[in-house]
C-alpha cells in the first residue's frame, strides 16, 4: 500500500516538474501590464461634450474634408515664409489698422487658407492619412503632415487674431468655429496617434480663444461659456491621456530604470496597447514600439509575444495597422540605436 502512495506522489511530482519546465522554459508567460490596465486607460477617448454644442451644428456635409484641407497644406507651405513673418507686433498691428485688410499679402494668404479650411469644416468626416500621405509607416511617433496640419492652423489663427484686434467679431467667431472643426477632424480620424495628440492641441488652444473673444464681444452667446468650460475640462482629460500613451510607447523606448537597471519600455503595456486599445492610432503607435521591442525585451518569453503579434497584425487587412507591422517587422538593430537621432524630415 505505502508503496502505491509512493508511486502516486512521485508521479505527481514529475507532473508538477513538467509542467513548471514547461510554462517557465518552454512556453513562460510573457510581461502584463503594469499601467495600461487602469480602467477606462484603453476606452476611445473623446471630450464628453457633443460638438454640436459648441459649433451650433453638427458637421454632416459630405465628401472628405481631407480634400479641402489638403489645399490648405498646399497652400500654407507655399506662403510659410510671408506668414511666418508676419507674426511680428509691428506687422500684425499694420493689418489691424488697415483700410484693406487684403492689400497685405500674408493676410491674403491666410484668407485663402481659412477659406480651404471653412470648407472642409463642413464636412461629417475626415481621412488624411494615407491618402494624402505614404503608406508606408517608419517606426517614428512625429509625423509631417501631422504638423502640417497643425501649420494651417496657425495660419487661421493668425487671421483670427487680426479680425479680434478689428473687432470684427462674427468673423472672428467663425474662425475658431472652422479650428474648432479641424481640431476635432484631426481628433478623431482614429489612425495615427500625432494627428490626435496635434488636434487635441489646436482643440485646447480654441477653447482658450473662445473664452477670450466671448470676453469682449458684448453680443456673443454668453450661455455657451460653461460648456465651453466643461468641454475644455473632458479635453484635458483625453490630453492627459494621450500624454501618458505616448510616454509609454515612444518616450520611454531608450531609457533604462536606474534602479532595477530594466528597460523603461515596459513589453506587458506595450502588448495590452497594440491588442486591445479601442483607438486604433494607439494601437497603431503601440505595434509600432514592438519594433524596438524585439531589441529592448528582456525576457525569451517577451520576445516571443512580440514575434506572435508581429506576425498576427502583418496579416491585418486593415492597411495602417499592416504598416505599422511591417515597419516594426523590417527595423533593423542599427536603426533602432538611429531612433533618437532621426529627424522629422525621416518620418514619411
Amino acid at each position: 500500500m505505502g508503496s502505491k502512495i509512493g508511486w502516486v506522489l512521485a508521479l505527481v511530482l514529475i507532473l508538477v516538474v513538467a509542467c513548471i519546465l514547461y510554462f517557465v522554459v518552454l512556453n513562460p508567460w510573457p510581461s502584463l501590464p503594469r499601467y495600461s490596465n487602469a480602467e477606462g486607460f484603453l476606452d476611445l477617448q473623446v471630450p464628453t461634450v457633443p460638438i454640436s454644442e459648441i459649433l451650433g451644428y453638427e458637421p454632416s456635409e459630405p465628401g472628405n474634408a481631407a480634400d479641402d484641407y489638403e489645399k490648405a497644406v498646399r497652400a500654407c507651405t507655399l506662403n510659410w515664409t510671408t506668414i511666418e513673418a508676419s507674426g511680428d507686433a509691428k506687422i500684425q498691428d499694420s493689418a489691424a489698422n488697415a483700410a484693406d485688410l487684403w492689400s497685405d499679402p500674408a493676410m491674403k494668404a491666410c484668407k485663402e487658407i481659412a477659406e480651404h479650411v471653412a470648407a472642409g469644416a463642413r464636412k461629417k468626416s475626415m481621412q488624411y492619412s494615407f491618402l494624402y500621405t505614404p503608406k508606408q509607416l517608419k517606426v517614428r511617433y512625429h509625423l509631417r503632415h501631422a504638423e502640417q496640419l497643425y501649420k494651417v492652423s496657425v495660419a487661421v489663427h493668425l487671421l483670427y487674431q487680426i479680425r479680434l484686434a478689428r473687432k470684427e467679431y462674427p468673423e472672428a467667431d467663425k474662425l475658431l468655429k472652422d479650428l474648432f472643426a479641424l481640431g476635432n477632424h484631426m481628433l478623431t480620424e482614429h489612425a495615427l496617434a500625432q494627428v490626435e495628440v496635434e488636434g487635441a492641441y489646436l482643440l485646447t488652444v480654441v477653447m482658450e480663444r473662445f473664452q477670450q473673444l466671448y470676453g469682449q464681444w458684448d453680443e456673443a452667446h454668453k450661455l455657451l461659456l460653461p460648456r465651453i468650460k466643461e468641454y475644455q475640462v473632458s479635453l484635458g482629460k483625453v490630453s492627459e491621456n494621450f500624454r501618458r500613451k505616448r510616454q509609454m510607447l515612444w518616450d520611454d523606448i531608450p531609457g533604462t530604470d536606474p534602479d532595477t537597471h530594466q528597460p523603461t519600455l515596459l513589453a506587458g503595456d506595450v502588448f495590452n496597447e497594440a491588442e486591445n486599445d479601442q483607438d486604433r492610432a494607439w494601437r497603431v503607435q503601440a505595434i509600432l514600439a514592438l519594433g524596438p521591442l524585439k531589441f529592448r525585451a528582456s525576457s525569451w518569453a517577451d520576445r516571443k509575444k512580440t514575434r506572435e503579434l508581429l506576425d498576427r497584425f502583418l496579416m491585418s487587412k486593415d492597411e495602417v495597422i499592416c504598416a505599422a507591422a511591417k515597419a516594426a517587422d523590417e527595423l533593423t538593430r542599427e536603426q533602432f540605436r538611429g531612433l533618437a537621432t532621426a529627424t522629422d524630415e525621416e518620418t514619411e
